[in-house]
């Protein structure tokens, strides 16, 4: 979270940048801002998960109020991190970041070879040995990912049921209504988004 030293200069920043006025509100409200929904519908209650690099934020938001909120320490980082040990340890190739987002946002069910291309060696003084580049074919399908997501999964899935739970039956009525908002980069993640809309959906009301 930003000091309010931090937030006072970024105020003034944009101030001086041209702007007429500034608001600043909470990222749970930014997010439903930034979703085109009102946060200020009464009858209205959303779940907001904020999947990030590092942190996952889980607020619930209604009539512009934070209701309730948690945060865990995992995000997309520690999927990367586990894909990529898993594609050195097993296939021993080292993987871009470009080539884990791919692997985690557009790896079908079935499986698929993926080409990885590396570039030739060099030898002494920075000269081209001239040997061809190297290629690899991983291959990948959704169990990878699959492990590399159920950590998070469960870790955020839990934290927002203890979230839910201490709302009233009406507020967790709402906000089985209104569903979950999924954010950030990790909600590009198929798997990642699905997994955890099923394991909050078996504690909201029938």
């Amino acid at each position: 979270d930003a000091s309010p030293g931090e937030r006072d200069r970024l105020v003034t920043a944009i101030l001086l940048a041209g702007a007429g006025a500034v608001q600043l509100t909470t990222q749970p409200l930014a997010a439903v801002i930034g979703a085109a929904e009102s946060p200020s519908d009464p009858n209205r209650a959303r779940i907001v998960v904020d999947l990030g690099e590092g942190i996952t934020d889980i607020a619930v938001v209604a009539d512009r109020q934070l209701i309730a909120s948690a945060a865990v320490r995992l995000g997309l980082a520690d999927i990367r991190e586990h894909i990529e040990r898993e594609v050195r340890e097993e296939q021993g190739v080292e993987l871009r970041p470009a080539e884990v987002m791919a692997l985690i946002t557009q790896t079908p069910t079935a499986g698929c070879w993926l080409p990885v291309e590396r570039a030739p060696s060099r030898g002494r003084h920075g000269r081209d040995k001239r040997r061809r580049a190297l290629q690899h074919l991983l291959l990948v399908n959704s169990a990878i990912v699959a492990r590399a997501t159920e950590g998070v999964i469960e870790a955020v899935s839990r934290n927002a049921s203890n979230v839910l739970r201490a709302l009233t039956w009406k507020d967790i009525a709402a906000v089985a209504h209104d569903g979950i908002l999924l954010t950030g980069g990790g909600a590009l993640v198929p798997t990642l988004s699905r997994g955890i809309a099923e394991q909050l959906a078996s504690i909201f009301p029938e």
